[in-house]
């Protein structure tokens, strides 16, 4: 392109298959939308091989249900997990000349509850939602960064949000500080509606209640502070 030519024109792309690491939305969007060039997520590891992949809905992770077992546990106790709970990936692999069996890939997710729209009636993983270390865990569930953005991503009248987690005696408290656009902060109207909407999407994406909103100007949390701060080991 910074040489002047068309890319859509001379390449002719149509579909690529990607894998190796996580694919970024906006990378999609921009592959899909600005290069017509429809994008398809592997994934897998070197001692592994594949271990799922996207089909056209793009709504998760296939499982190869012929070559691998898929597990999703609590990287803390071994416990293994349901549908919706994000857990380290755990792969076990049936191949005869390199078994692996429960092989630890580090790897966050979680299974997905019901049918894909494709047909294929395959257990799908939620994509590859980070890494054990940046995820935190509340009540028992774990918070990750990426869930975060997710949240943002769906609500266009918030710009941040940063999660605050809190301990009260024995119960863990989390709180969200959440970035309001100019045409919205300062209308308290606005912010009761905004406040029920993002408990109500938090609550889908993250599967925890939150305790408290705080809303602050656009700019108000620094780019370089954490999104997840953990508070409980503090005072």
């Amino acid at each position: 392109q910074d040489m002047g030519y068309d890319f859509k024109k001379i390449f002719k792309l149509r579909l690529a298959s990607v894998t190796g690491e996580m694919l970024p939305s906006d990378l999609r969007q921009k592959l899909q939308h600005e290069y017509g060039i429809a994008v398809r997520q592997f994934y897998g590891t070197a001692e592994i091989g594949t271990i799922g992949y996207e089909c056209s809905e793009q709504e998760g992770l296939h499982i190869l249900e012929d070559a691998v077992i898929v597990e999703i546990i609590d990287p803390q106790t071994g416990r293994q997990l349901g549908p919706g709970e994000m857990g380290e990936v755990v792969v076990t692999s049936l191949n005869r000349l390199f078994p692996v069996i429960r092989f630890r890939t580090g790897d966050l997710s979680c299974y997905l509850e019901g049918a894909c729209k494709c047909g294929k009636t395959s257990p799908r993983l939620k994509g590859i939602l980070g890494r054990i270390g940046e995820a935190k865990k509340v009540r028992g569930l774990f918070l990750h960064p990426k869930q975060l953005k997710e949240v943002v991503s769906k609500l266009p009248e918030i710009t941040r949000i940063q999660a605050l987690i809190g301990r009260r005696g024995y119960r863990d408290e989390l709180k969200l500080k959440a970035e309001l656009g100019s045409l919205y902060y300062g209308r308290l109207d606005e912010h009761e509606r905004i406040a029920e909407k993002l408990e109500s999407k938090f609550k889908e994406l993250c599967r925890l209640k939150v305790d408290e909103i705080e809303f602050v100007r656009e700019g108000s949390i620094n780019e370089n502070e954490p999104m997840i701060v953990d508070e409980r080991g503090m005072g």
